[in-house]
């Protein structure tokens, strides 16, 4: 009986102190090591905790956005450095004497650590945009509109000023490229972040998250191919633009008003080749943590990579009542 009601009182301390500190300061959850990450979601934690997708809410969005910019919006290892690598070298006239790409493109969704605030991150990318200056900006996401969330500053139709650039790829390969760049985080990195995301041991693994979180893939491909007849969306398959570089950079220059000429085709196209990318790597490696103390997030080079897996099922559960998004979206490159 004492061990019955010693292990009941310790139990409802336990789940006061959890209750405590959800409502207080949850992300003292992420300091736990290795499965901090666990209560953290369990008591409403956004997942993955690093994402934050209340900038594009209506009372913020207007505060780092403007009209001329460029959202792009990727789906999950769908050629997210490659595209913001074209994309910035057409909006610079081919500058390349950046020390690190993360640091010139806007990235108001991607929190360093765990009390990055978003009133902190507004001031550090408005400051950002100055400093780069070149009056508009480019800017990270791998949000969607419409959906549970049905972001406000992800809406094309209320926000014509503003261009949004979207791609995806085969699901095949985006798992095969996932699995590898999770399994490549940092113990440093996840330790920031309550050791998240967890090292998984099979592609399955992968697939098992992806199912339960359909939002990561799945739902972020058919909202925006729900809307890629605005006049400000483009949306963009890995494997065209992989397969077609030269035509792929003629036509984002074209939608974003840029004149291309011939040499800085040629820069474009050099630099954002895989060979070039992955020999200077050090220009995309992402960098997490507290100031001052800034780590990698993944190993060097993960970013720059070609990916391939299976998952046919899935596809039709998803998109089973939109064919034409299916065509689209299976096309594949060779898978190396």
């Amino acid at each position: 009986t004492h061990t019955h009601t010693h292990t009941h009182t310790h139990t409802h301390t336990l789940t006061l102190t959890h209750g405590c500190v959800a409502v207080g300061k949850p992300e003292l959850f992420l300091r736990i090591p290795k499965v901090g990450f666990i209560p953290w979601a369990l008591t409403g934690g956004r997942m993955p905790p690093f994402f934050d997708a209340t900038p594009f809410d209506p009372t913020n969005f207007h505060r780092w956005a403007q009209d001329g910019d460029v959202i792009i919006a990727s789906a999950m290892k769908s050629g997210t450095i490659m595209l913001h690598q074209i994309v910035y070298l057409l909006r610079s006239g081919g500058k390349y004497d950046f020390e690190r790409l993360i640091d010139e493109v806007g990235n108001m969704e991607n929190m360093k650590y765990p009390e990055h605030s978003l009133e902190t991150r507004i001031t550090e990318q408005n400051v950002r945009r100055a400093r780069v200056g070149l009056g508009n900006q480019q800017w990270f996401t791998h949000q969607s509109p419409g959906g549970k969330k049905d972001l406000y500053g992800l809406d094309p139709k209320k926000h014509p000023g503003i261009k949004y650039l979207c791609i995806s790829r085969n699901g095949k390969e985006v798992v095969r490229s996932a699995f590898s760049y999770i399994n490549a985080f940092t113990k440093e990195g996840r330790d920031v972040w309550g050791g998240f995301p967890p090292p998984m041991k099979t592609p399955q693994d992968l697939l098992d998250r992806l199912f339960a979180h359909p939002e990561i893939y799945f739902e972020h491909g058919a909202q925006w191919w729900n809307v890629r007849n605005a006049p400000n969306v483009w949306l963009l398959h890995f494997t065209d633009v992989v397969s077609d570089k030269k035509g792929t950079i003629q036509n984002i220059a074209e939608s974003l008003g840029i004149e291309l000429i011939e040499e800085l085709a040629a820069v474009v196209f050099e630099k954002s080749s895989h060979e070039f990318m992955q020999q200077n790597s050090k220009k995309y490696i992402s960098y997490i943590g507290y100031p001052g103390k800034e780590m990698m997030r993944v190993k060097e080079g993960i970013h720059i990579r070609k990916g391939g897996a299976q998952w046919d099922a899935a596809v039709k559960k998803y998109w089973g009542d939109k064919p034409e998004l299916i065509e689209w979206a299976l096309k594949s490159g060779k898978v190396e």
